[in-house]
């Protein structure tokens, strides 16, 4: 029950936006494909594993899987606003299950001897190891050669028009043009200023302007860009993650554009390798962003629901950090005393070593509490 409560919770609460019914058959499709893939396929694994707990056969599980996955679709498809029904969905749900259905065999596997016990926390360990530093390799925001910006010309599926208006963008300092391309100096930063005048605040994701690397020129993806979302602003930075569909940098400035039309906004970015600033001015108003990828953010990768998620990004980095630890403790303790205190020396070495190889920024205090508290945690019912 818990389990398809979470699911429930995760599917079924309704987002903004029309009551269009949407359907999409198409496999692999989407800016965020295997982002989606991968949350959906954690999402059944408790359900798959709660059924082989109860013993149930696996083809029956399997089915049972399979149809509470199709009729959670189906219940978006009919009822529930803002959501899409996807076959995709389907599939990695019904993965995520049989995976889970797995978890229970692999479990005896650890407790049948010590050395399966070690085995499991060294492999463990090491996976944990290369995905933050895999995830930290995905984040960097890299500055191409030169740059160029545009105005959207059409309204692309799922944005709604910006009404108001770009009067001057300066590139690296420099006043540019549409469409003019501007050298970028090889330096750490990459300074952007935009000055607009503002619409009316868009019920919806208004795109406002992009910026686009030399590669992009006659198609593709932008650099960055910037969109609005009421009086909120979004500037998301193209990185490794949108390469590989997952979830890459984006930076929220919540009710920092006018709350309506014609007042002149100026929007100054300032982007390095693992942090921006945005600062946005009108008026007397400022309103400043400034936020650095650390270790622990791998979770951006895979969370949906961007803007909502901002409000609560301290509250997933603990909870990510205990839960990546939990794991390693509850391994470490099924072997020994001394495994233990070895994985959370190895754990803690690599925590404070590998920000500072990468150039990013640290795990912040109250993630290293958490840390512990997961490592504990499992330690204990280890």
């Amino acid at each position: 029950m818990i389990a398809l409560g979470l699911i429930a919770i995760a599917t079924l609460t309704p987002l903004g936006g029309d009551h269009a019914r949407r359907l999409s058959l198409c496999v692999g499709c989407g800016d965020f494909a295997l982002a989606d893939a991968l949350v959906n396929i954690a999402l059944f694994v408790p359900l798959g594993c709660a059924f082989a707990f109860r013993g149930l056969r696996t083809h029956r599980a399997l089915a049972w899987i399979a149809l509470a996955s199709i009729t959670v679709e189906t219940l978006q498809y009919v009822i529930v606003r803002g959501r899409t029904a996807s076959v995709a969905d389907v599939m990695a749900n019904t993965m995520g299950g049989a995976l889970g259905m797995a978890i229970p065999g692999a479990w005896q596997w650890v407790l049948a001897s010590a050395k399966h016990a070690a085995a499991a926390t060294v492999a463990y360990g090491v996976m944990i190891a290369g995905l933050a530093a895999a995830a930290l390799a995905l984040q960097v925001m890299h500055s191409p050669p030169s740059v160029h910006w545009s105005s959207p010309r059409v309204v692309r599926p799922g944005f709604v028009p910006f009404s108001g208006s770009v009067r001057l963008v300066r590139l690296d300092g420099t006043p540019s043009s549409e469409r003019e391309s501007h050298p970028v100096a090889p330096s750490d930063s990459v300074p952007l200023e935009v000055v607009l005048v503002a619409g009316q605040p868009p019920e919806g994701l208004a795109e406002v302007l992009q910026f686009w690397g030399p590669a992009e020129r006659g198609g593709g993806r932008a650099w960055s860009w910037v969109d609005q979302y009421d009086r909120d602003l979004r500037v998301h930075v193209r990185t490794g993650a949108d390469a590989l569909r997952l979830r890459g940098n984006t930076a929220w400035v919540f009710g920092a554009m006018p709350a309506g039309p014609g007042d002149t906004v100026s929007v100054r970015i300032g982007l390095r390798r693992f942090e921006y600033g945005i600062e946005v001015r009108h008026g007397a108003s400022i309103a400043l962003k400034r936020a650095a990828v650390s270790l622990g953010d791998e979770w951006r990768l895979l969370v949906p629901f961007e803007r909502q998620r901002e409000r609560w990004s301290g509250t997933l980095t603990a909870l990510w950090v205990a839960a990546l630890l939990f794991p390693l403790g509850l391994f470490a303790r099924l072997h020994s005393t001394k495994s233990l205190v070895a994985a959370a020396c190895a754990a803690a070495i690599y925590i404070a070593v590998l920000p500072i190889m990468a150039g990013c920024a640290a795990l912040p205090p109250a993630g290293w509490c958490w840390a512990v508290v997961g490592y504990v945690l499992g330690a204990i019912l280890g």
